[in-house]
């Protein structure tokens, strides 16, 4: 289990590497995780870059799993 901070925000992830996948894929998992899906072949900086690029998509989601839980249906 990794983590990185975004927007001072700490959030733990893991990889996992699939020998077939061509490209990085991030889930945003209910308990404020992310699962990373990546290549074989892929250097975990290259993997900590992409999640950089995508910190703004990932933090909305995080928000919106926030929102989920103080006001369940």
């Amino acid at each position: 289990m990794f983590t990185i901070n975004l927007k001072s925000i700490k959030i733990p992830y893991r990889i996992l590497i699939s020998p077939k996948r061509k490209t990085i894929g991030i889930e945003v998992t209910m308990d404020k995780g992310l699962v990373i899906r990546a290549p074989l072949k892929i250097q975990e900086k290259t993997i900590k870059q992409y999640i950089l690029q995508k910190e703004d998509w990932i933090l909305s989601k995080l928000n919106r799993f926030d929102e989920i839980e103080k006001h369940p249906k």
